[in-house]
């Protein structure tokens, strides 16, 4: 397994050459052996061949995703996250969105390592979550899954990346209406406003987004917010945010 690893780091050609003589039934069955530092390294020769299009696609036809769900269930944390960086390269393809959103252990697999997971994990898990999230149909899954809560308690820790992480998978959530109901039965409001106040750039800008489809969907989410300073943080932020923030803080000041 090593030497295919080696092998399709090397090369595309050499990635066809190991499809093309059957190595993905041959790899599954590595990654379902039991062994964790095999299925490890299953799971990243997994990886290397998943980098061409062709072979995303060939992937999912194999079947592996049943595979990756289950070691997103492994007792080895570099095991989950192995799988959960695969469903994101999977994922990069339109048609394997919907296919790996409508298996039922996929979205629920990446909150539970979400909830478990420790700071690379959940990175992991909300960058999945994320590709996922494109297709709209996988949104409510994701809400029915309670990844809700586990992004507004990031937020509330406050700190960095993992924010604006949580944030990006807050943003595709809320223009959904599963989404929204959900985040407004939630303490969310004074994170949002604080973010849009004081956050880094990325996090103004997602903060803005998530908050003008919650106050668009709720004119008592509106008052609300504006309560809790979001207009004076809005009028601030059309002078010095990115494009894509100024544009949803001039529409909130509109609301």
């Amino acid at each position: 397994v090593k030497k295919l690893i080696s092998l399709a780091k090397e090369c595309k050609e050499n990635r066809n050459c190991i499809v093309e003589a059957g190595g993905i039934p041959a790899i599954l069955s590595v990654v379902s052996s039991g062994e964790p530092q095999i299925e490890e390294a299953g799971l990243q020769s997994l990886l290397e061949l998943s980098l061409d299009d062709e072979n995303k696609v060939g992937l999912v036809a194999e079947g592996c995703v049943d595979v990756i769900v289950e070691a997103l269930k492994a007792s080895s944390m570099e095991a989950r996250i192995k799988a959960a960086v695969i469903l994101t390269s999977l994922s990069l393809v339109d048609v394997n969105k919907a296919t790996i959103g409508s298996h039922p252990g996929a979205i629920s697999g990446l909150v539970k390592l979400l909830a478990e997971g420790n700071v690379r994990a959940k990175k992991e898990s909300m960058n999945t979550l994320c590709a996922l999230c494109m297709f709209h149909d996988n949104k409510p899954k994701a809400v029915l899954s309670g990844v809700i809560p586990l992004l507004l308690a990031l937020l509330m820790e406050g700190r960095g990346e993992p924010v604006e992480h949580a944030l990006t998978v807050l943003d595709f959530l809320s223009t959904s209406a599963e989404g929204r109901l959900a985040i407004i039965r939630e303490p969310a409001l004074p994170a949002l406003v604080g973010l849009l106040r004081s956050g880094t750039p990325r996090s103004k800008e997602h903060s803005a987004a998530v908050l003008w489809c919650l106050c668009n969907s709720s004119k008592k989410y509106t008052l609300q917010a504006f309560n809790a300073g979001a207009l004076d943080t809005c009028l601030s932020l059309m002078q010095g945010g990115t494009a894509r923030a100024k544009r949803k803080a001039s529409l909130l000041v509109k609301a």
